[in-house]
């Protein structure tokens, strides 16, 4: 069974190069999806111990696949940027962002390890 990316809009095999325009609404919009993904993940740390740990072996794969696949694309947009004040604000959104739903993702994770050991 093949897993599905959330990022997989964004996968492409060679990265083209994109306006500073096109650069800034692409980095406007991984933000608001890591953001909405951070959302989930709250709504999942909510959950009772064991729908929570049935979830986490459901999608804890693609989960990790989908944050990898982000990273290293937003590592590709944001190489090279020239840094005006909108895009330093835009790209420390991202970074922001980012670590947040990485905190509440190792959260879910040190809570199924606890349960699992």
């Amino acid at each position: 069974m093949a897993t599905h990316s959330l990022f997989d809009d964004f996968d492409q095999d060679e990265p083209h190069e994109l306006s500073q325009d096109e650069l800034k609404f692409d980095i406007y919009l991984r933000t608001r999806e890591i953001k909405e993904l951070g959302n989930v993940l709250k709504d999942i740390l909510l959950l009772p111990a064991e729908k929570k740990q049935d979830w986490l072996e459901e999608n804890g794969e693609i989960m990790n696949d989908s944050l990898d696949s982000f990273i290293d694309r937003s590592n590709i947009a944001l190489h090279g940027l020239s840094l005006d004040d909108e895009m330093m604000e835009l790209s420390s959104d991202l970074v922001h962002s980012l670590q947040d739903t990485l905190t509440v993702m190792r959260s879910i994770i040190r809570e199924h390890q606890k349960i699992v050991s």
